[in-house]
């Protein structure tokens, strides 16, 4: 597993909470993190894969491994760094947005924000 390197700037609103942005990578990972759909999301179950996405702030740790919510898998699948798997196949972006909005009416609209919300700074 690649460790990725970030330059951060820090603001500062008071002394006592200073705001950390990553503002560039400096080395960007190649591997492409595989998943697998379960009911309430996208299951990783690599240890590397999922403790690299939990320190990154991603999903959610379970027995079975790490669960992404919907509009996560999807930054993730926009981003290039995220394939999942169905019946040995490999899903499109369309297909996981499928997937989520019967899950979730409103998946297409939490991804645009959740995508706004990691892309900032």
């Amino acid at each position: 597993m690649k460790v990725q390197i970030y330059r951060k700037k820090i603001f500062t609103i008071n002394s006592l909470n200073p705001i950390v942005c990553v503002i560039d990578k400096l080395e960007e990972t190649t591997d492409i993190i595989q998943a697998i759909e379960s009911n309430k999301g996208f299951l990783i179950k690599d240890n590397d894969s999922r403790q690299e996405l939990k320190i990154r702030g991603f999903g959610e740790g379970k027995k079975h491994g790490l669960l992404l919510r919907d509009y996560e898998a999807l930054y993730l699948i926009y981003s290039s760094k995220l394939n999942v798997i169905k019946e040995n196949k490999n899903l499109t972006f369309n297909d996981v947005l499928q997937t989520a909005l019967i899950r979730d009416e409103h998946a297409w609209t939490k991804f645009l924000i959740y995508k706004d919300i990691r892309t900032r700074c």
